[in-house]
């Protein structure tokens, strides 16, 4: 109970700024890193920032972060308690990153409640102050959300699953069930409450993609979305609890999963739910899924392939098919047409989706941060200005990272550097989600980097296309003089400038970018030397979208 009301929203508010002592003053002053100049003292704060209602510290420079962590203790391998994918992942990278981070995250961050903590399971009764009170049964999204990516037999097959005769969810007949439902799929084991986990890590997600998409809305479109009700929905006052950004530190992880199978450790997909979530729930017209796992997120791609409102961007190895999730085959639509499940470059999308799946598939292993600061300057930069996001959500795997599993070489640093640029779109409204990322030491200073990149990276205004505003957002590392100039939206990159990028890199990698860029040549302007692509206009892409929820509609 203890560890639960740590993780609330609003606990214990900051005192006062002059009752603080001048020896804390000084502690937090250096744990910050500021200079004499910088210091403060208790009389005078204006260089530190104190939000009384989250009891959070901001610098001058800090954006408001939400954290929310789900481990998902229920959902593990009951026959390899050391599987790779289980609870430690989570419950290790929240000790690091709210007790032994020395970037002070645990008081710049705002800390969200657990969703397993508050879904109404175990009691139903809380007792507050001196009185016992119902607990609110809350929930995000209902069965008809979740079929926006998954089918529903699919869904009703997982329910029934975790629903057992007699309320004995250790019954020997129950995991035979779990059992073979698990062996019809690649790398995935189930448990009697996996389901429910999965289900946590979705709403996890949701809660944070709510909160930043609610923070950049005037009040009409607050009330249009989200209704009269003072609570965005889990419970939290909406006033208290906006947000820039965030990060869902969460398991499951979600993007190998298809519209009706699991795979690759995942069960629902958590960043397509959120995406289609955004887009058909809150009105979201432009949604942009930026993939850096080292695998392929073939479940997300399968999900967003005929959407042309939600552009699918992913970095991955591929190795000819040859590297999981070994999507090198095709797959039979309903209509009993062939569809292509390849994580390779040459699949762009479907249909009305055309142009909206980038691939960009590396052929070896051993890639770094060179490669994928290439990537985000030669294919990413240029197609999302072109697209003109209004959310980026992050599928955050890291096991490309160096020394990790997936025998990559990217640093934290450079994971950093990735996100600030992706601040540069969407007015910086981005949020993370964990999926990959198996070795703890490794994994807890990535997400580290990431977190601070999303407090301290500078949100841009990028409504304007072509703004001097738009051109300024793309924040540069220590390496920005391997890189070139980021395009604004619709611009041509320059082939020399494509070439003098290309030349330093490995490459195999500078193949890879090649392929893609010459795959996605005809659907985008910026790599054509005419005026013919895509159409982005908003109008157009509403006339080619199902109706899904007439109360978003616009």
């Amino acid at each position: 109970m203890k560890r639960n009301m740590e993780t609330i929203v609003g606990r214990a508010a900051c005192s006062p700024a002059d009752e603080y002592s001048n020896r804390h003053l000084k502690r937090v002053n250096s744990s910050h890193g500021l200079t004499k100049d910088d210091s403060f003292t208790a009389g005078k704060l204006d260089k530190l920032s104190i939000n009384d209602k989250s009891g959070s510290f901001l610098l001058p420079h800090d954006n408001r972060t939400g954290l929310i962590f789900e481990s998902s203790t229920d959902h593990y391998d009951i026959y390899n308690r050391l599987h790779k994918e289980r609870p430690l992942r989570v419950e290790s990278t929240r000790t690091y990153i709210l007790e032994e981070s020395k970037h002070d995250l645990r008081k710049r961050c705002v800390l969200l409640p657990d969703v397993s903590s508050r879904d109404g399971s175990g009691s139903d009764y809380e007792r507050v102050g001196d009185k016992v009170k119902m607990k609110r049964k809350l929930r995000l999204l209902d069965e008809d959300d979740y079929h926006l990516v998954h089918r529903p037999g699919y869904i009703q097959r997982l329910s029934a699953l975790s629903e057992s005769k007699n309320g004995d969810k250790n019954d020997g007949r129950m995991t035979e069930r779990l059992d073979d439902e698990a062996s019809q799929y690649a790398s995935v084991y189930l448990r009697p409450d996996s389901f429910k986990s999965a289900k946590c890590a979705v709403e996890a997600l949701c809660s944070l993609v709510k909160r930043v998409v609610v923070v950049h809305s005037s009040d009409e479109d607050v009330e249009a979305k989200i209704g009269n009700d003072r609570t965005i929905g889990d419970g939290c006052d909406r006033d208290c609890d906006q947000l820039d950004n965030g990060f869902a530190i969460v398991r499951p992880p979600g993007h190998h999963a298809g519209p009706s199978m699991a795979g690759g450790y995942c069960i629902l997909n958590t960043v397509a739910l959120a995406a289609l979530y955004a887009r058909y729930r809150l009105g979201v017209r432009r949604v942009m899924v930026v993939d850096w796992d080292v695998h392929h997120g073939d479940g997300t791609q399968n999900a967003l392939l005929n959407d042309p409102s939600v552009l699918y961007f992913s970095v991955h190895r591929h190795d000819g098919g040859n590297f999981f999730p070994f999507t090198s085959s095709s797959s039979m639509r309903d209509d009993g047409t062939r569809r292509k499940r390849s994580g390779s470059s040459s699949v762009v999308g479907e249909g009305a989706g055309l142009g909206r799946n980038v691939n960009v598939a590396w052929s070896r292993k051993f890639m770094g941060d060179d490669e994928y600061r290439a990537v985000w300057s030669a294919v990413l930069h240029p197609i999302a200005g072109e697209f003109n996001p209004d959310l980026v959500l992050v599928s955050a795997g890291f096991d490309a990272a160096l020394g990790d599993m997936g025998e990559c070489n990217v640093t934290p640093e450079c994971f950093g550097d990735l996100t600030k640029e992706l601040m540069g779109y969407a007015e910086g409204k981005i949020v993370c989600a964990l999926e990959g990322g198996y070795v703890r030491s490794v994994l807890h200073k990535c997400v580290e980097r990431v977190i601070c990149a999303l407090l301290e990276g500078k949100r841009v205004d990028r409504k304007k296309k072509g703004s001097s505003k738009a051109k300024e957002g793309l924040c540069s590392s220590s390496d920005s003089k391997k890189r070139s100039p980021n395009s604004n939206s619709g611009s041509k990159k320059n082939s020399s400038e494509l070439q003098d990028i290309l030349e330093q890199i490995e490459p195999s990698a500078a193949s890879s970018i090649q392929d893609t860029i010459t795959f996605h040549r005809p659907y985008w302007k910026c790599f054509q030397n005419g005026n013919e692509g895509i159409d982005n206009d908003e109008d157009e892409i509403a006339k080619m979208l199902p109706v899904i929820c007439t109360e978003c509609k616009e």
